[in-house]
């Protein structure tokens, strides 16, 4: 979370906040809610198959373009 934010903050103080963040691995449930209000795009489980990160990442990218 700590670390997060800090990525977070960082990208908007170089004005960069239209980059997307992922992240994922071992996050607590009760952290996903607070990830999301935070900036992050998508939080990924560690149970997430490799094989639908590309599909997803794309699914994000178009997503952006579109706003």
């Amino acid at each position: 979370m700590t670390l997060v934010g800090r990525i977070l903050q960082q990208l908007r103080r170089a004005g960069a906040d239209d980059i997307i963040v992922v992240v994922g691995g071992l996050i607590p449930d009760e952290d996903v809610p607070a990830l999301l209000n935070m900036g992050v795009a998508k939080v990924f489980s560690q149970d997430t198959s490799v094989h639908v990160l590309p599909d997803e990442l794309r699914k994000l990218a178009h997503d952006r373009t579109l706003t």
